[in-house]
């Protein structure tokens, strides 16, 4: 008997866990490599410093809800290489994203993580900077664009409210 009623009060905070929503805000600091292949004759490449701003709610323990802002610097133009605003979801397959803590009668359920991987896809919409018209003008030859990412990453929380957060996309 003692056993069923520990499962049920454990069943009965995760019932509560699954209604939990939060919500965080991250800035990222990274490099982006971009190229584009016009018809095989016009080739476009390089790198520059990227900036992501993002907004997550997590709509479980385990979902988010990404919107954000990526912006691109060309080293060589100190120009806009491309910029996109996004929207996206985030999933951690090892179960917990945000830190949890269910109180039930005389039951703590605490859920949490210091290294939390995940998984991510988004769609963004933005501009792309292709090449200057010529030397001395501020032209541009540009594209606007639709961006698919797929990625991952991983979150370490080692301290309570701020995170590092490594990301491949």
């Amino acid at each position: 008997v003692i056993g069923v009623a520990l499962s049920f009060r454990a069943e009965a905070a995760a019932l509560v866990a699954r209604e939990i929503q939060d919500s965080s805000a991250i800035l990222r600091i990274g490099t982006q490599s971009y190229s584009k292949t016009d018809g095989g004759d016009i080739k476009v490449q390089g790198s520059g410093q990227m900036f992501n701003y993002e907004y997550s709610r997590y709509l479980r323990m385990n979902q988010a809800l990404v919107i954000g802002f990526r912006q691109t610097t060309d080293p060589l133009t100190k120009r806009d290489a491309s910029h996109h605003a996004y929207a996206g979801y985030r999933f951690f397959p090892m179960g917990v994203g945000i830190p949890m803590l269910a109180v039930t009668e005389d039951s703590n359920l605490l859920m949490d993580a210091r290294f939390k991987p995940y998984a991510e896809g988004s769609l963004g919409l933005g501009h792309t900077f292709l090449k200057r018209i010529d030397a001395n003008s501020a032209g541009e030859f540009a594209n606007n664009t639709m961006a698919i990412a797929f990625g991952g990453g991983l979150m370490m929380h080692f301290f309570s409210r701020w995170m590092v957060d490594l990301q491949i996309m």
